[in-house]
């Protein structure tokens, strides 16, 4: 049976994590997983299927910690993640744009 101190301290820690992590900035490598970082500990969230499926991974022996997300907590990770995407997709068309540029104007002096 699990101390109820111990029990205690941990959800403690878990819910520092999850304060912290909620007003934290994501990084998105791919669109399956959002990175956050805290205190020098790393937690990968699964957000591929939308708010309701945003979940900590456990893969690597970096990621330490499963932490439970409230339904809110979610929706503001989610929030996060939407918002990260548009900076990302923004980013792209402006590199899109720049390329179609340059090859107007190449396509101009031939």
């Amino acid at each position: 049976m699990i101390d109820t101190k111990i029990k205690s301290k941990i959800e403690d820690i878990q819910n520092y994590f999850i304060k912290e992590i909620l007003k934290s900035e994501i990084e998105i490598k791919d669109g399956y997983s959002g990175f956050f970082e805290v205190d020098g500990y790393k937690f990968e969230i699964w957000i591929s299927n939308g708010a309701k499926h945003i979940k900590t991974q456990s893969i690597g022996s970096e990621y330490f910690m499963q932490l439970d997300f409230s339904e809110s907590d979610k929706l503001i990770i989610w929030g996060k993640v939407k918002e990260k995407r548009s900076e990302i997709n923004q980013a792209k068309i402006k590199e899109l744009q720049l390329s179609i540029n340059k090859l107007k104007k190449v396509d101009t002096l031939n």
